[in-house]
């Protein structure tokens, strides 16, 4: 054959028989049908909403993008899940071509080039994971709609914005730059939706290949995200200390308190009549009374399960870690018969058939947060059926280890020699052995630490796996052990799999702060502090984990800040002329960390100085952390004037955990008058973990005021029940610490994002 002749045939080829040219399969038609439905009810939603807040272009640019999805939907052509269609995996661009309905009115609007590098970045994100493209802000500001909206285009069956509440991005400066997610409470229409982890039935979470994206850059502001509040013992700063009044009469913090009577006579009724009340915030309430309620649970129990035998709720999955918090006996009966399937389960929820495999999920989570040493049977009965979908084992597994390690010795050693034996085996499900070993160090078992240290060591079994050993053994309790922080060094250095290497340099990190010795192994110190010098040196390349280097190395100068002066001027050089902005951000979030005083003067003078959002807010937040007083005044101002929701969601994290008594009536005030669910969310935290009585009257009249927008109601009312818990506010914590959220199965996932 010719050269000609070869040619020719080649082109016929790549054009007419390779399968990306070949017509698409067409859907089921009840599948085209649904389709159809849903994209019918997004119509009629957004079509009908207030735009007055827009100006007339992006009218009537939001009215010809939304005549191109009416369009879309006429048409029927849906894109197809060929890759895992047992899971509602979303798509810009399928195998075919086709678009999704977001991409498509990218696409029909002028914008095809957005659509196709949104594809190459992350064919299979959700809304909420490209915030931080302006791009696609720029493109949603233009045609005046919210980020929810679009969300609520692309995946219409797992979003639901309210109808009856303004979306919060309307009431808020035009800005378009991202927003960070505010931690929920568990209540309805908090904030976005959780982006769902597909559940790959072998047990292996999807994991979507980014490139060299800001997408993937968020992964460390997750760990933050899910782990702040470890770094923060806000209410013990706040209440321990003690100030002096003009006549010299010192007055302890804990006079702030809630008393008794505050409990009995205020608190108490006011929640109770809130849960009996409105059915839109029944649920927030019920969870406040269960929060609130302590030594005497019954009635907000009673409550709560009537809520969850009532058909019409909406949350009652979320409902049952109300029942968790309440520490109550006979809720943690109803709550392990949820988890086993019982006929006395289906009957708490009102079901004749079998529980739904997300409630038995959240019935684990809920026995976890109970920390129930009764249900320590049942959760590994469960956790080890491998019949049992992998999302309610792996939830099982995890709620194992918070129940077991306050049991008798006998029952740890029981219950270590059985997760030893299958997790040296490796038959289970990857996400539910990446789920083990943090139960297994929480244990306190030497040969279930040995399992763990031996899989990090030796870069042995799945690279999730060994990501959550190197996670766990920065949670183990006592002194510095040499061979864990050398096997952890040698994972952060040269572990072929990104997250595994993130995770032991932040393990390691941990590890330091965790060490209780009274003088720790000096060689073992010398050599972590080589380390990050080496790193922070530019000695040895950390692609992608910069970011993770430098806030460890920031707890490794608060456990040793006589070994970290040196360390500490790296961070501050790196904030102030580091490159990559998400570089610059973690540094000064690691000085914060380090409560070193010598980056209290470089971090004043970056927030007066930068202009740059996410610095700026990762300096706000890193003030608060240090306690600096003296920014005060700054971070108010920040407040109530900065034009982005993320810096002020920032600056009033970093106001609470100043620990200052004068601002608790500016917060309340601040959380009636902002219109930012992103600054509520933040004044939630800080006033549910300050504690401070004075705050009590105000979220009331807050939560009992019906003119009041729903979220603002809701967040007054988990403030009053994380006001009135005895112990710390983030109920959430001991579930969210040393756990692998990478791998998290949907349950875990959404858990671990809830405050």
């Amino acid at each position: 054959m010719s050269t000609r002749s070869f040619l020719t045939t080649a082109l016929f080829v790549a054009l007419f028989i390779v399968p990306g040219r070949a017509e698409p399969p067409s859907p089921s038609p009840r599948a085209i049908k649904a389709k159809r439905a849903h994209l019918s009810r997004v119509l009629s939603e957004l079509e009908t909403r207030d735009t007055a807040h827009l100006t007339p272009a992006q009218r009537a640019r939001r009215v010809a993008a939304l005549r191109h999805l009416r369009a879309y939907a006429v048409r029927g052509q849906f894109p197809l899940n060929t890759e895992l269609p047992q899971f509602d995996l979303p798509y810009f661009i399928d195998a075919y071509g086709t678009r999704c309905a977001l991409a498509y009115v990218v696409d029909q609007t002028g914008n095809a080039t957005l659509t196709r590098r949104l594809a190459d970045l992350d064919n299979h994100a959700w809304v909420a994971d490209l915030l931080d493209d302006s791009d696609l802000t720029l493109w949603l500001r233009r045609h005046g709609m919210s980020a929810t909206e679009a969300a609520y285009i692309q995946a219409p069956s797992l979003i639901d914005p309210p109808s009856d509440v303004p979306d919060e991005s309307e009431q808020e400066d035009p800005e378009p730059t991202p927003e960070p997610d505010p931690e929920p409470i568990p209540t309805p229409d908090t904030g976005p939706a959780p982006t769902p982890t597909p559940d790959t039935g072998s047990g292996r979470p999807t994991r979507t290949r980014r490139g060299r994206a800001t997408a993937d850059a968020g992964s460390w502001s997750n760990w933050w995200r899910y782990n702040r509040d470890a770094f923060v013992n806000l209410r013990e700063r706040y209440h321990a200390a003690a100030s002096t009044t003009p006549l010299g009469l010192s007055r302890g913090g804990r006079a702030w308190r809630p008393s008794m009577r505050d409990r009995t006579k205020v608190l108490l009724p006011a929640l109770a009549k809130l849960s009996n009340g409105n059915q839109k915030i029944r649920a927030s309430a019920l969870m406040a009374w269960s929060m609130a309620s302590q030594s005497d649970a019954a009635p907000a129990v009673a409550g709560t399960r009537d809520y969850l035998r009532d058909p019409e709720s909406r949350y009652r999955d979320l409902m049952l870690l109300a029942l968790g918090v309440s520490n109550d006996a006979d809720a943690q009966s109803a709550l392990v018969a949820i988890l086993q399937n019982t006929k006395a389960g289906r009957r708490a929820i009102d079901k004749k058939s079998q529980v739904p495999a997300s409630t038995r999920a959240f019935a684990a989570v809920a026995l976890g947060i109970m920390q129930s040493v009764d249900a320590v049977p049942a959760l590994l009965s469960v956790a080890s059926d491998k019949k049992v979908r992998t999302d309610v084992r792996t939830a099982a597994m995890v709620s194992l280890g918070l129940c077991a390690e306050h049991a008798t010795a006998d029952v740890r050693a029981s219950v270590a020699a059985t997760l030893t034996k299958h997790f040296k085996a490796g038959r289970w499900d990857d996400a539910v052995l990446a789920a083990m070993p943090m139960t297994m160090i929480r244990l306190r078992d030497a040969d279930a630490r040995a399992a763990v240290l031996r899989t990090v060591s030796r870069f042995r079994g799945a690279a999730d796996v060994r990501a959550s050993c190197a996670l766990a053994l920065g949670m183990s309790e006592g002194a510095l052990q040499e061979d864990v922080v050398n096997a952890l060094l040698a994972t952060s250095r040269r572990d072929p799999d990104v997250y595994a290497r993130r995770f032991a340099t932040i393990a390691l990190g941990e590890l330091c702060l965790r060490d209780s010795s009274a003088e720790a192994n000096p060689t073992v110190v010398r050599r972590i502090r080589r380390h990050f010098l080496g790193t922070l040196d530019g000695h040895f390349k950390a692609r992608r984990a910069m970011e993770w280097h430098l806030l460890a190395t920031g707890l490794f100068v608060r456990r040793f800040p006589a070994a970290g002066a040196d360390l500490v001027r790296r961070l501050v050089r790196v904030a102030e002329r580091g490159g990559a902005r998400d570089e610059r951000a973690a540094a000064a979030l690691a000085l914060g960390l380090s409560e070193h005083v010598d980056g209290r003067a470089p971090l004043l003078k970056l927030l007066d100085r930068s202009k740059d959002r996410v610095l700026r807010g990762a300096v706000a937040e890193a003030l608060g952390l240090m306690g600096a007083k003296e920014a005060r005044m700054p971070l108010r101002k920040i407040l109530l004037k900065d034009k982005s929701n993320a810096v002020r969601y920032q600056a009033a994290l970093g106001l609470g955990y100043l620990a200052d008594g004068s601002m608790i009536a500016p917060l309340v005030k601040q959380l009636a008058s902002t219109g930012s669910g992103q600054t509520r969310a933040a004044l939630t935290r800080v006033l549910g973990q300050l504690g401070d009585r004075r705050a009590i009257a105000g979220l009331i009249e807050l939560a009992d005021d019906e003119s009041n927008p729903r979220s603002v109601r809701e967040r007054a009312l988990g403030a009053l029940g994380m006001i009135a818990r005895e112990s710390d506010a983030s109920w959430t914590l001991p579930f969210r610490r040393g756990n692998n959220f990478e791998a998290a199965t949907p349950t875990v996932r959404m858990v671990l994002g809830i405050f």
